[in-house]
């Protein structure tokens, strides 16, 4: 028993498993993954001031995970009229347009790709900005939880400025007192020794 005992902690040391993480292996091989919604909301300035990926992509799966029946819903209904409108567009627009100008009868498989992609432009247009709806504010009040001195209002990073600022500067939002509390940390944990009081 000691033997199995020592080859099977001797395994668990090389593969990186260990005996305390009672989380499978799969759960765990998904979780390092990114979540699909990095796609609709790439380029949100508030993702790259997360501490860690770990709390970026925790934050983003929070949010997909607040998403009510009625939202989901909505967006489906916004969706099917948006691919309606797209096919009318290209239908009507693009495609009279282009016989307008070319004086040429276009053919149908041209047809059928024009009509395709554009509904899938407009498609992913519409979930792109779905998706982002309202999840800015959301993802300052995470940071400010997390102790991340940024705006609600506005998203501008408020550290390194004064404690005593009533203000944001970017926007004149008047700070919180979560804000300030986040704003204070920060400021403590900027210190190195040589500047902290009693040094």
């Amino acid at each position: 028993r000691v033997i199995v005992a020592g080859r099977r902690d001797h395994l668990l040391h090389h593969t990186g498993l260990h005996l305390h993480s009672r989380q499978p292996l799969a759960m765990r091989w998904r979780s390092k993954r990114k979540h699909p919604m990095n796609v609709t909301l790439a380029g949100i300035e508030e993702l790259e001031m997360f501490p860690s990926a770990e709390e970026r992509e925790r934050a983003i799966a929070d949010h997909a995970d607040a998403i009510r029946g009625w939202d989901l819903v909505l967006g489906i209904a916004v969706c099917v009229t948006v691919a309606l409108g797209a096919w009318v567009l290209a239908r009507w627009g693009i495609l009279g347009g282009l016989s307008y100008l070319t004086s040429q009868p276009i053919p149908g498989w041209a047809r059928e790709i024009i009509t395709f992609g554009t509904i899938v432009v407009c498609m992913f247009l519409t979930l792109r900005v779905l998706h982002r709806w309202g999840v800015k504010r959301e993802l300052r009040h995470r940071l400010v939880a997390l102790g991340v001195p940024v705006c609600v209002g506005c998203g501008y990073l408020l550290r390194g400025l004064d404690l005593k600022v009533e203000k944001c500067p970017e926007c004149g939002r008047a700070i919180d007192e979560a804000v300030r509390a986040a704003l204070t940390k920060a400021s403590q944990s900027d210190q190195t020794p040589a500047d902290q009081p009693g040094s």
